[in-house]
């Protein structure tokens, strides 16, 4: 399922809005810790991390699409 909105709310929060009109908020921050992947690691860095962005297919990224989130995993409350 795709994502349509995606927004930055706090620290590591996210608010996801899907195409079907399914909103999740999804809290990165024990995911981010506990990764050893360095590309992962950066986006610690609360500025870099904000920066979140969907793709041309609804993924949210970051960076140059360094890291991304299959939008399964967050419909499937896997974070």
């Amino acid at each position: 399922m795709k994502i349509v909105t995606i927004k930055h709310l706090e620290e590591y929060k996210l608010e996801v809005l899907f195409e079907d009109g399914t909103l999740k908020l999804i809290n990165l921050e024990t995911f981010l810790k506990t990764s050893n992947n360095p590309l992962i690691l950066k986006y610690l860095d609360l500025k870099l991390f904000s920066q979140v962005y969907l793709d041309s297919c609804g993924v949210p990224c970051w960076g140059d699409n360094e890291m991304d989130i299959n939008p399964l995993s967050i419909l499937n409350d896997e974070f």
